[in-house]
C-alpha cells in the first residue's frame, strides 16, 4: 500500500513540474511577442527643446505610435515625431497644421488655413514670424509648426519645409509618460 502512495506522490510532484514549466513556457513567449509588438508598433520619445512649450515640455517622455499613419493619414492638430537624419536633433516634435490639399498662409502674424484664420488655443503665446506667401500642401505632404511659435524651427524654415508623410514621418505621439495624459 505503501507503494501506491509512493507513486502518487511521485506524479503530484511531476504534475507540479510540469504545471511550473508550461506557466514559465507561456511566460517566455507572451514577454518575446509583447517585445516584438512593441518594438514595431510602440516606441518613446524625449522631448528635447522647447519649441512646443505649452503642450509639451523638454525632457518630456512620450509613447508614439509607429504605425498610426500606416493606413492614415495626419490630420490638424496631431503631434507628430519627424524623424530628420539630416540634422543635429534627429527626432523633431511638432503639431500638423495643414494636411495635403489645405492652403496655408501667415499674415501680419497670424495663419490662416484654407482663407480663415486658425484658431489656436494651445500655443504659448502670440506668434511674431515673417510672413508666408500662400501655398497649397502637396499630395504626401504636411506642414507643421511648434506651440511655442516664437521658438520653433517647423515649416516655415527651408531647412524643415515640408514634411514627407513616407518618408520623414517616424509616428504620433499619443501619450505623455511624464505628465500622464493622452494627446
Amino acid at each position: 500500500m505503501n507503494n501506491f502512495k509512493d507513486i502518487d506522490k511521485k506524479d503530484k510532484k511531476e504534475n507540479r513540474v510540469k504545471v511550473f514549466l508550461k506557466d514559465i513556457a507561456t511566460v517566455l513567449i507572451s514577454s518575446i511577442i509583447l517585445a516584438f509588438v512593441v518594438g514595431n508598433f510602440i516606441r518613446f520619445s524625449t522631448v528635447i527643446g522647447h519649441s512646443m512649450d505649452n503642450t509639451l515640455f523638454d525632457g518630456e517622455r512620450l509613447l508614439v505610435n509607429r504605425q498610426a499613419y500606416r493606413n492614415n493619414t495626419p490630420e490638424r492638430g496631431d503631434i507628430v515625431i519627424i524623424e530628420r537624419n539630416d540634422l543635429s536633433i534627429k527626432y523633431l516634435v511638432k503639431r500638423v497644421i495643414a494636411v495635403e490639399g489645405d492652403s496655408l498662409e501667415i499674415k501680419n502674424n497670424v495663419v490662416y488655413l484654407n482663407d480663415e484664420p486658425l484658431v489656436e488655443d494651445y500655443i504659448l503665446e502670440d506668434m511674431v514670424t515673417d510672413d508666408l506667401e500662400k501655398i497649397v500642401i502637396p499630395e504626401g505632404k504636411i506642414f507643421v509648426m511648434g506651440d511655442n511659435r516664437n521658438n520653433s524651427m517647423d515649416s516655415r524654415n527651408k531647412i524643415i519645409g515640408l514634411v514627407d508623410i513616407e518618408d520623414e514621418l517616424f509616428g504620433k505621439a499619443f501619450f505623455s509618460i511624464s505628465t500622464k495624459k493622452s494627446l
